[in-house]
């Protein structure tokens, strides 16, 4: 599941431009912001999210503000493996592009391999595959597990769901509070 709206959204500086040296500073408050005030999950992530055995999640304030909107008392296991990838870029100072469009061009050069003050994509890949791991060794455990994280972490971590022969039977989405549910149908790959 992915967590709810976070207080600092990225999308409202869609118009204002900045340098990727301005943007530095705000990558590094996003990590710690907490979620935006006045939200409610809605109903179908709560009745998903109360139907798991066991909490998992990202360990920053966004994640784990989600979890206690979605249940007050819910002691999630927090891991920072669950993290999302940090956001390469670089420190130059001229101001051509807006916060937004700066966070899509280095999201797309870190596919390609740039990771200049961030985590290079085969490093979050490993780590996608651990989280990957530990939810399918919880989910044999206990019989189900609802991890809140982040989009793109989510999207690799799903990625090695299913090579491990873990099928989608409900997707809502990829927006705030979205999830996707997986049901382990056939092992296909070795972890």
């Amino acid at each position: 599941m992915r967590h709810g709206k976070p207080e600092l959204d990225l999308e409202t500086k869609r118009d204002v431009k900045i340098s990727p040296l301005e943007l530095s500073s705000m990558i590094a408050e996003y990590q710690q912001t907490p979620l935006a005030p006045d939200q409610s999950p809605p109903p179908s992530s709560v009745n998903a999210f109360q139907h798991c055995s066991i909490v998992m999640s990202s360990d920053l304030p966004r994640a784990v503000g989600s979890t206690h909107l979605l249940d007050k008392d819910c002691n999630a296991l927090l891991d920072p493996v669950f993290r999302e990838s940090s956001l390469p870029h670089t420190r130059w100072k001229f101001r051509c592009f807006s916060a937004y469009t700066w966070c899509v061009i280095f999201r797309i050069a870190w596919l390609f391999g740039f990771s200049e003050n961030g985590e290079p994509i085969g490093v979050t890949k490993k780590r996608a595959d651990a989280g990957a791991l530990k939810i399918i060794e919880l989910a044999r455990e206990n019989g189900s597990v609802v991890l809140l994280g982040h989009g793109i972490m989510l999207y690799l971590i799903a990625k090695t769901l299913k090579r491990a022969g873990w099928s989608v039977t409900v997707k809502n989405g990829s927006r705030y509070w979205s999830y996707t549910v997986f049901e382990f149908t056939s092992p296909k790959l070795q972890m």
